[in-house]
């Protein structure tokens, strides 16, 4: 805490989403102290490194004069996902915020992404996987994540809040999903384009 002070007290803590907070109160219940924790919920400036690859992939990234039909569609298929690293983005334990990260970079850096709070009432679990889908596209412009354990990631965002900006862009194209708790991530290398335009980007893997 800032202050150290000579009195009998508790010290509640409380957690929404990604901030942790702490208040000293006192035996009046009078609070003397509080402090935060934020968690960032924003891509790394850099791509994480030592990612699983997948043989397939694809990426898609449009932009328009209408910032509302802006879109971008990632797909990593054909390999496992480890559960273990991957965690479950349907539950909070303890102190834990767990967060797992979508973002697309070419070597310029940043091009798009976000995070999705760990716990976040969108994600459910089923059978395969997880799932998240939010119609309000609320986060980052993300419509829909879908993480199929056996085989297979799918993102995609929509919307001005997607942060499409004028394109073409300059290849590699790194996308990746980051559990930034335990730095674990998937990821595709894009190297060449299909299509680089000034209102649309395709790239292939294989």
């Amino acid at each position: 805490m800032v202050a150290g002070l000579l009195e009998l007290g508790s010290v509640v803590l409380d957690i929404d989403h990604n901030t942790f907070t702490a208040r000293f109160l006192n035996s009046s219940m009078q609070v003397h102290d509080t402090f935060q924790l934020v968690k960032g919920t924003d891509c790394p400036a850099v791509p994480a490194t030592g990612c699983a690859a997948a043989p397939k992939g694809k990426i898609v990234i449009k932009n328009g004069s209408d910032a509302g039909k802006d879109k971008w569609i990632w797909k990593w298929k054909d390999a496992a996902i480890n559960a273990g690293a991957l965690g479950d983005p349907t539950d909070q334990t303890d102190l834990a915020v767990c967060v797992c990260v979508y973002c697309v970079y070419d070597v310029g850096g940043l091009l798009v992404g976000g995070s999705i709070l760990h716990g976040a009432p969108e994600w459910k679990s089923n059978g395969s996987g997880f799932l998240y889908r939010d119609a309000a596209v609320s986060r980052h412009g993300i419509q829909k994540i879908k993480l199929k354990l056996a085989d297979s990631i799918l993102v995609k965002a929509k919307g001005a809040g997607s942060g499409v900006t004028p394109l073409s862009v300059t290849f590699p194209v790194t996308a990746q999903l980051v559990n930034l708790d335990s730095g674990a991530c998937w990821n595709s290398v894009f190297t060449t384009a299909k299509k680089n335009e000034t209102d649309k980007v395709v790239a292939l893997l294989p």
